[in-house]
């Protein structure tokens, strides 16, 4: 096999392990339904993937490099003025359009703390969230007595709360909750 034909296969058996992550769970989700969600042989999967736990790893990874993706873009096209506003609204757009990531998310932590295998994956999902908001954040408090890397974490604690709750409760306002945030925020520059 190429190596370009086994990189295409490999993507492939990501790209289905996350549709069926994301549909099924974690507990729920078999070797072989990924394999016949990606139209290969499940003996193709332990080829690449070593087991469930390494599958669900490179999911994760794939979701966090496609992140920082974004985050670079976003970078190269706004001006560090509109960096702060376009984050927050980055991250409600992703609530609406990405619930599955997020469930794959919580899914992942509850797990971390349960399995010593995965405990390293989840401290560098966090760490590489952190990352991203804390590069707009940098940018976006340029000038102000702000400890960036405190409120980077309270930026993705608060994310990823808010984004649970619109979860478990759809009835929940998400959109006036990070209204607000913004206006937090916004009155934080304003008194440093």
């Amino acid at each position: 096999m190429s190596k370009e034909k086994a990189s295409t296969t490999r993507e492939q058996i990501i790209a289905a392990a996350y549709r069926v992550l994301a549909g099924q769970g974690y507990d729920a989700t078999t070797i072989k339904a990924i394999a016949r969600e990606a139209g290969v042989a499940p003996g193709l999967l332990h080829y690449y993937f070593a087991s469930k736990d390494d599958l669900l790893i490179e999911v994760l990874k794939d979701i966090s490099s496609r992140y920082m993706v974004r985050m670079q873009h976003l970078f190269r096209e706004l001006p560090v003025d509109q960096l702060g506003k376009a984050g927050i609204a980055g991250a409600l757009h992703r609530t609406f359009e990405e619930p599955e990531v997020y469930r794959l998310r919580y899914e992942l932590f509850a797990l971390g703390l349960r399995n010593p295998v995965l405990l390293p994956v989840v401290r560098s999902l966090l760490e590489n969230r952190r990352q991203g908001i804390g590069q707009v954040a940098q940018s976006a408090t340029q000038g102000h007595d702000i400890d960036v890397e405190a409120l980077t974490a309270i930026l993705l604690a608060t994310f990823d709360g808010l984004a649970l709750q619109h979860l478990v409760d759809p009835n929940f306002d998400v959109e006036r909750a990070y209204r607000t945030l913004s206006k937090m925020i916004d009155a934080l520059l304003a008194t440093t």
